[in-house]
């Protein structure tokens, strides 16, 4: 993979995080979600990358099973209090015991610690896709009057909805691609980074004007 896209991928994690945590002050629990779960990746990719330079690609996997429950756990947070349900505590709680269930049941009879766990992945994919519609729609349809795409909610629900369905595009047929060696799994693999890209650059994006949108849509 080009290195060249990994330096802009990392970079724009970490102007993330920055920003986030500059703004933090103005942030609702939905976007402290968001901001605690870029730790959470940054914190992932730092181990992710070490494990591949010193060859644990079991560890690396294994790595990914953990994550991806602490990854959606906090992407429920976040939703959950996008969409402002009632004691979300426990909605958030009761939806990381059950993917921790099915985790487990993955692990146990269909895809170890040391494989990757593209079907947590995959079934991650289909709720945060279903959450971004549902949110969006959700939005539009409580508040059709203003215009709901400067809402911050709404932009990283949107944001999670093109990063998710590539996402499971990818992971879908990664696996098929290598098995066929296909000759064009390298520009997948960069165009599946470049869409992690945008994805991060726009969530910096969000939190760099949330202060001044979300006293315009206080207002509005």
């Amino acid at each position: 993979m080009n290195n060249l896209i990994f330096l802009f991928y990392y970079s724009a994690i970490v102007v993330s995080i920055i920003i986030g945590v500059i703004n933090h002050k103005h942030f609702q629990n939905s976007t402290k979600a968001i901001l605690a779960f870029l730790f959470l990746t940054a914190t992932s990719e730092i181990m992710n990358y070490t494990a591949v330079a010193l060859g644990e690609y079991g560890v690396r996997y294994a790595i990914f099973h953990f994550y991806s429950i602490v990854e959606i756990s906090l992407i429920l947070a976040f939703f959950t209090y996008a969409l402002k349900i009632q004691k979300p505590l426990k909605i958030i709680g009761f939806g990381t015991v059950v993917f921790v269930i099915i985790s487990i049941v993955n692990i146990i009879f269909l895809q170890p610690l040391d494989t990757l766990n593209t079907n947590i992945i995959l079934l991650e994919g289909f709720t945060i896709i279903s959450l971004s519609l549902y949110s969006i729609y959700h939005k539009l349809k409580s508040n059709f009057a203003i215009n709901m795409f400067i809402v911050p909610d709404v932009q990283v629900s949107i944001l999670f909805l093109l990063s998710w369905c590539g996402t499971f595009f990818f992971w879908s047929f990664i696996k098929i691609l290598y098995s066929k060696k296909w000759n064009y799994i390298e520009p997948v693999l960069d165009g599946h980074m470049i869409l992690n890209i945008f994805f991060y650059t726009g969530i910096a994006a969000v939190f760099y004007f949330y202060p001044k949108k979300r006293i315009a849509h206080e207002h509005s």
